[in-house]
């Protein structure tokens, strides 16, 4: 190392800098370069961003690198760093030096695609929203859940009505909710059940997801199978004629199209007259449906088996014998204690 100290006049101090070997100046001039880079990047730009930005964040006072100097290039250079683990620092802090608009965030980005946010719109904290010191959002909102310094669940945000439930220029806002503690004042409690995938989770996958869908189906299904069997009840005839023209009582036209008299009606033994060549063809549409019961068994089967739950207690029909019973209970007693 080289200490230069002045003593005495200037004429001194540069007597004594004659005297270091040329070979040693590139080395001096690289090093006395790279000191000052990393003395920008470390004490005095981090303090020009303390007094410009508003509570900067650690990750962002850390956000720079230098690129020292060498004795060919005897050049140091102050950057931004391009790579992180998460955000990289130059997509918000490269229009801080060069101007212009900041990136979308990805919050931004999946607003804009569901059609939230318009073009140069942004996303800003809302009122009662957690803010920590530096004035972000906290870590303890994740998924719709708060949780406390411990990371314990300690509220859920509920919605006011399904998004899917809301149309353009109906008014309001399509995620307007209010926050709702799982232990209230009153005592009342919020339960809230889901498959955790992983340890930690505040949130995860509800129990009845994987069974939705066949519920709804079923629903529609039950609805089907009971219309047709009311129509079903609808005795239906068609008549046969060699003309192909049906009398008017039969042509489908207004009541009363046929002449008095030619009226028929069909019930309980009765008896009706037809024309000379036309005959009666009935139609049995087969219902009710003689396999209804067996399928609908099957899914309810397939759902029981997706939430773990036996089929005798989900529909509580224990037909079986007392052993597959007894079984089938304690086997949900586990389920319901785990």
């Amino acid at each position: 190392m080289i200490n230069i100290r002045r003593s005495g006049n200037i004429a001194d101090v540069i007597a004594s800098v004659r005297d270091v070997p040329a070979r040693i100046v590139p080395y001096a001039a690289s090093t006395a370069l790279t000191r000052v880079a990393k003395q920008a990047a470390t004490v005095e730009l981090p303090a020009e961003m303390r007094s410009v930005f508003s509570g900067p964040t650690a990750y962002t006072l850390n956000s720079l690198r230098i690129e020292p100097a060498t004795k060919d290039t005897l050049s140091a250079r102050v950057m931004v760093k391009n790579q992180a683990s998460g955000v990289a620092p130059e997509n918000f802090l490269q229009p801080e030096v060069e101007g212009g608009g900041r990136k979308h965030k990805r919050l931004e980005a999946g607003l804009r695609y569901a059609g939230v946010l318009r073009a140069g719109q942004f996303a800003m904290p809302g009122k009662g929203v957690d803010l920590d010191a530096n004035g972000n959002v906290t870590h303890r909102i994740a998924g719709g859940i708060k949780t406390n310094d411990q990371g314990a669940p300690e509220a859920a945000f509920i919605y006011d009505r399904h998004p899917g439930g809301w149309l353009p220029g109906s008014g309001g806002d399509m995620y307007a909710g209010a926050w709702c503690d799982f232990l209230g004042r009153s005592g009342r409690r919020l339960l809230h059940h889901y498959r955790k995938l992983r340890p930690g989770m505040p949130r995860g996958v509800p129990y009845l997801a994987p069974i939705v869908d066949a519920i709804k189906q079923i629903s529609r299904y039950t609805e089907a199978e009971i219309m047709a069997a009311v129509i079903t009840s609808y005795l239906t005839v068609f008549i046969e004629t060699p003309t192909g023209a049906s009398a008017p009582v039969f042509d489908g036209g207004t009541p009363g199209a046929g002449a008095p008299g030619q009226e028929i009606g069909l019930g309980m033994g009765a008896v009706v007259g037809l024309a000379p060549g036309e005959k009666p063809h009935m139609v049995n549409p087969a219902r009710p449906n003689p396999n209804f019961e067996p399928f609908l068994l099957a899914i309810l089967t397939q759902i029981g088996m997706a939430l773990g739950i036996p089929r005798e207690l989900l529909i509580k029909q224990f037909n079986s014998s007392y052993s597959a019973s007894k079984a089938a209970l304690l086997d949900a007693w586990v389920w319901c204690t785990r």
